[in-house]
């Protein structure tokens, strides 16, 4: 880190080298606050000597970039980087991951009407129709019929069907 007085006026502001006048009017007000007199860091870390040339150079810092001929005079003999650039410049951000695809819906298919054939018997096979025609697993409908299809199943293994 350079010491303070090394710094350049853009640095020792604190703006950019595109900065506007209200901005370098604002960091300039900053600054006097900051390293002025009257300031608690001035008195507790600065020599009086090292506070008054600090002074002197943040009002010469002022005068020079806020006049645009001495502005250009001293950005052609100091050519100066705006560190945030250059630190984007070494190290690219990388763009952000895309979004994660939202999960699959589960799609609920509405209840087909089924309509058992005039007269016939409810088999094994018409009840199966019938179940799936409303979407229906053997789970599902063990649970709203209240009847085990593990039972049903040992049941008919027993009888021998």
């Amino acid at each position: 880190m350079k010491r303070i007085l090394d710094q350049s006026y853009y640095e020792l502001l604190e703006v950019s080298p595109s900065a506007t006048p209200e901005e370098i009017e604002r960091a300039w007000e900053r600054a006097r606050l900051l390293y002025g007199p009257r300031s608690l860091a001035a008195y507790s870390l600065l020599t009086p000597e090292v506070a008054a040339e600090l002074a002197a150079r943040i009002d010469q810092a002022y005068e020079v970039l806020l006049d645009p001929e001495a502005r250009a005079a001293y950005d052609a003999r100091h050519p100066v980087e705006d560190p945030r650039q250059a630190r984007a410049a070494a190290e690219p951000v990388p763009p952000p991951p895309p979004p994660a695809p939202a999960p699959p819906q589960p799609t609920v298919e509405p209840p087909r009407p089924f309509v058992p054939p005039e007269g016939a018997a409810w088999t094994g096979e018409l009840i199966r129709r019938a179940r799936e025609a409303r979407g229906l697993s053997v789970a599902q409908m063990a649970e709203r019929t209240k009847l085990s299809y593990l039972e049903r199943a040992a049941g008919a293994a027993k009888s021998g069907r």
